[in-house]
């Protein structure tokens, strides 16, 4: 179950001078022949990417003009481009004629990756941009408007004054033909308005690349509104302190700023939480992992020692020790979690007795799941070698061993009865009955009642299994 991190460039990676620092460059080298798969998305083209982000050469392909290109950066090869069709760039030249506004077209002509631009209508910002990148071979100036709509385009950016592109903001990001971002330049005072084709985004690129080559999980790194898709589709998404404030509050956390190398930071401290969470090996002491247990053991311990009566209490005890869950579950207690932050409860869910979770990878429970009396769920991997598994003590004294995990999934409405032991790696599929006493093993399906050690599929659940009268049915069902 890989891990995919994605950061954004400008203002998140990079920093106020527009490049990359040596210990943010070293970080996630190191971190990268480590196993760490990684990748950035911009706006930005890879001609202009390479030059700021010299010194990094990522794992996986790269995310160029917010997603309308992927690009290995190693070899140069774009695995995927999505640009407007003739009808979408006509109606974006009337809208812009309309308005006698110039954008930096970015195309195709005669096949060759161009930027052009009306050479004697530049304003200041258009200036600083072309400035820049001066030497840039992309860039082409041209006398006239047929000239400048010339070639296959893909993206389109108007450089001014937030007064004279806010109307065509507007007007643009009501067609669902086009996705548009509309934002104030970095550390500049001119905004950037930007079009592409609506299936473009930072979001689809990733996915993309996802699907492509097999991860699990998504956790992304940005600074601006453009971002925003990105995070949606994250599973753990982090803003820079410097961010939009709009994306902080989408954000899993707020993190160092980009100045403060705040993306290699965080990777590098939580590098060895990242490889659990990714089923690689992984240093059981890590001081991050250890504290985080810590914390988990004490918050169970407090709850098992409340009354049930002390609803309040139980309540904000589950809210820190099950930051991502849903808080309409009732666990009767006693509980046990080794980190709690790593399982999801959905709504509705219900556990008898002595419900234990060794969440060291990702467990999710759907909604309306009842776990009876004494279950476990394990996703820890001990080595199967003997000499593997015993504890280290490092140079400090601290003691530490090597691990692995597995994830579970427990599909929506599912029951798992007394006794029951799931085993990382497990998927149960959604209003499944397993029955007491059960091992689960291996994956089972959807809507089959299934036992035994190892468990196995006995029968589907049919119509036939019901047991309350129609008129009651769905009576007071929350």
């Amino acid at each position: 179950m890989p891990t995919l991190f994605v950061s954004d460039l400008d203002g998140t990676l990079l920093n106020k001078e527009d490049s990359l620092s040596e210990k943010t460059i070293e970080t996630i080298h190191k971190l990268q022949e480590d196993g760490m798969c990684f990748t950035y998305a911009t706006a930005r083209s890879f001609s202009s990417a390479g030059k700021v982000a010299a010194g990094l050469v990522p794992s996986v392909p790269v995310v160029l003009y917010n997603g309308a290109t992927i690009l290995d950066a190693a070899t140069g090869k774009v695995l995927k481009h999505t640009g407007f069709s003739l009808e979408e760039s006509e109606v974006l030249q009337r809208v812009f004629t309309r308005i006698n506004l110039c954008p930096l077209v970015y195309a195709y002509v005669a096949g060759e990756e161009k930027v052009s631009y009306i050479a004697s209508d530049c304003n200041e910002g258009m200036e600083y941009y072309l400035e820049k990148r001066r030497g840039d071979k992309r860039l082409r100036p041209v006398d006239d408007t047929p000239e400048l709509y010339e070639g296959e385009h893909f993206y389109y950016a108007c450089i001014g004054e937030k007064e004279k592109l806010a109307p065509v903001y507007e007007v643009l990001q009501k067609d669902e033909r086009f996705r548009v971002t509309f934002q104030q330049e970095i550390y500049r005072p001119e905004y950037w308005l930007e079009i592409m084709p609506a299936t473009v985004s930072k979001a689809n690129a990733i996915l993309f690349l996802k699907e492509l080559y097999g991860f699990d999980r998504i956790v992304s790194f940005g600074d601006s509104v453009n971002d925003i898709p990105m995070f949606e589709i994250s599973d753990a998404c982090y803003a820079v302190s410097n961010g939009a404030d709009v994306l902080k509050e989408l954000a899993t956390e707020v993190i160092e700023s980009n100045d403060a190398d705040g993306v290699a930071n965080w990777l590098s401290y939580h590098w060895q939480e990242q490889r659990m969470l990714s089923g690689m090996l992984y240093d059981v002491g890590d001081k991050l992992l250890a504290d985080r247990r810590r914390l988990a053991h004490r918050l169970s311990k407090d709850y098992n020692d409340t009354y049930e009566e002390q609803e309040e209490r139980r309540e904000a005890i589950l809210k820190e020790l099950l930051p991502n869950s849903s808080l309409h579950i009732y666990l009767q207690g006693p509980i046990q979690f080794d980190y709690g932050t790593y399982t999801i409860f959905g709504s509705g869910c219900y556990a008898n007795f002595n419900l234990t979770i060794l969440d060291e990878g990702p467990v999710r429970i759907g909604k309306n799941v009842f776990f009876g009396p004494n279950c476990t769920l394990a996703t820890p991997m001990h080595p199967l070698v003997a000499d593997e598994r015993w504890f280290r003590t490092r140079s400090n004294g601290e003691i530490y061993d090597w691990e692995t995990s597995r994830p579970i999934t427990v599909g929506d409405g599912c029951w798992i009865a007394s006794n029951v032991t799931i085993c990382g790696g497990v998927t149960i599929g959604e209003n499944t009955v397993i029955g007491a006493g059960s091992v689960v093993t291996k994956d089972i399906p959807a809507g089959v009642l299934a036992a035994g050690n190892p468990c196995r599929v006995i029968r589907e659940i049919t119509e036939d299994d019901r047991i309350l009268p129609e008129s009651i049915r769905w009576k007071d069902t929350v």
